[in-house]
């Protein structure tokens, strides 16, 4: 009988064992962690992070064939996506996640890079998320405020967000939670009411004919980027792998509820906006709450949905800041990027620094599209396609690098695999990069086709920035990569 462990497979009959590299001081923050995280908190907390009701009118304004690309994209890339993420998520549990992930299956200045990417693309998109809730503010209020005004309320809601990452996770994941109820409960209630108010009427606000559902080339490069991005966050909760009471039997059953959830809700939202709401008056930053006040005129609960539609809001950036912050900090206390960048709070269990440098770059971000692009509907279209850009990059490494662990560790044992063997391994993945390549592309023309050069050129010298400042960060990190050490991958315990 064998003495091998289960989790040292064997390459020509030499065990290889599954370990992640890191530092003492990595081991020394994540001593600072806290299990609190239960399926419950799991299954919300990912239904959180997927679904974005900011984005539920910019994919709305492409008309009725939005339908079908919904569902399209939820058989073919959702659930493959969904099935990655699940094997990785539940087989290496190490907090930092994705940034883990590809350390291990590429190199550190990949990683480094990537999450830097995968970071930064978070508080570029809480200041969208910022600006969406202004304007719905304004709405709610029946005016329209100043440029400074709407500046100095975007800046207490990205500062208010900023503060509740740094508490304790067990008080900071409740907005995630209540969040994720209440999103779906926005999306269905429009789809339903939006159905009631058009039987009612006896027409919608557009043409349903079989013809508007089929998908056309000038929609899917201008609405793919937004589509994916739509997808993202099956993944996020395994950046607190190590926070979860059990994330070997609690993350493949959280990410196959957050799916079900997630897929019903962006179709009854989308069909919820396009039957009452005309595509000329269809407006990409306050669609939601505009198909509420269409179909309640005057009525005292648009007010509570419009409140709901803030809350959600903050929901989507705190779930998503909670889960990247994670992931930045772990290159940080790895010393991939500076070390100060990793540190967690002694009390709270919390990555505080991280949080902080997220909310001062929102700040910036919010500052120069605000005033520098002069409306919200302008700022937002090129802060969200900034973030789609950015948060996208690092899915054309994580898909593959389910390949590079199967063939690499053949026999380790994976408390949910994807079924099919390496066929079906490969089929997630292939299919998941002719999703992800040309989002990534498209990413670049927020108005298709027709997107002007100038936009193409703001959204490229944003990447450039981005990687430049990477690629200097992992640089001056260079002397506090020395003596590393050693820590199972697949073991939620630091046992060096």
């Amino acid at each position: 009988m064998s003495n091998r462990n289960d989790n040292e497979p064997s390459v020509g009959g030499t065990p290889v064992e599954a370990v992640e590299r890191t530092t003492e001081y990595a081991l020394e923050q994540r001593s600072r962690l806290k299990k609190v995280l239960r399926p419950r908190d799991l299954i919300l907390f990912a239904t959180s992070g997927i679904i974005g009701i900011d984005t539920i009118a910019q994919s709305s304004v492409n008309g009725v064939q939005t339908i079908f690309w919904v569902i399209f994209s939820c058989v073919f890339f959702a659930i493959p996506y969904a099935l990655i993420a699940a094997e990785m998520g539940s087989t290496y549990v190490k907090n930092g996640g994705l940034y883990v992930w590809i350390k291990e299956a590429y190199h550190p200045y990949v990683a480094s890079l990537l999450t830097f990417m995968y970071w930064i693309s978070n508080p570029i998109w809480m200041a969208s998320l910022a600006v969406e809730a202004v304007s719905v503010m304004e709405g709610l209020a029946g005016v329209k405020w100043s440029t400074l005004t709407e500046w100095i309320i975007a800046l207490l809601l990205i500062w208010m967000v900023a503060l509740l990452e740094i508490t304790y996770l067990n008080v900071g994941k409740w907005l995630p939670n209540i969040g994720a109820i209440i999103k779906v409960l926005l999306l269905v209630c429009v789809g339903a009411l939006a159905i009631g108010m058009t039987i009612t009427a006896g027409h919608a606000a557009n043409s349903f004919a079989f013809s508007q559902f089929l998908p056309t080339k000038a929609v899917a490069v201008s609405y793919l980027p937004v589509l994916m991005y739509q997808w993202q966050g099956f993944e996020l909760q395994s950046n607190a792998a190590q926070e979860m009471v059990n994330p070997k039997r609690d993350v493949p059953v959280a990410i196959l509820w957050s799916a079900i959830l997630s897929a019903c809700a962006y179709i009854l939202g989308v069909l919820g906006l396009l039957l009452v709401i005309p595509l000329k008056q269809m407006s990409n930053v306050s669609g939601l709450y505009d198909a509420f006040h269409t179909i309640l005129p005057n009525s005292p609960l648009t007010g509570v949905f419009a409140v709901l539609i803030i809350i959600g809001l903050l929901a989507s950036g705190t779930t998503w800041l909670l889960g990247v912050d994670r992931a930045f900090a772990a290159s940080g206390y790895d010393g991939n990027i500076p070390r100060f960048l990793g540190h967690y709070h002694k009390r709270f269990g919390t990555p505080d620094t991280v949080a902080i440098v997220g909310a001062c770059v929102s700040t910036l971000f919010l500052t120069m599209q605000l005033f520098l692009q002069g409306s919200l509907g302008a700022a937002y279209q090129i802060l969200l396609y900034m973030a789609v850009l950015a948060g996208t990059a690092p899915y054309l490494f994580m898909f593959p690098a389910l390949l590079i662990f199967r063939y690499r560790y053949p026999n380790i044992k994976r408390p949910y695999q994807i079924p099919g063997g390496m066929v079906g391994a490969w089929i997630c993945v292939i299919i998941g990069l002719l999703w992800i390549v040309p989002s990534f592309v498209f990413s670049f023309l927020p108005s298709g086709l027709k997107t002007k050069p100038a936009t193409v050129g703001q959204i490229a010298l944003g990447v450039l920035i981005a990687l430049a400042i990477s690629t200097i960060l992992y640089w001056l990190a260079a002397p506090q990569r020395r003596g590393q050490v050693k820590v199972s991958l697949v073991d939620e315990t630091d046992t060096v």
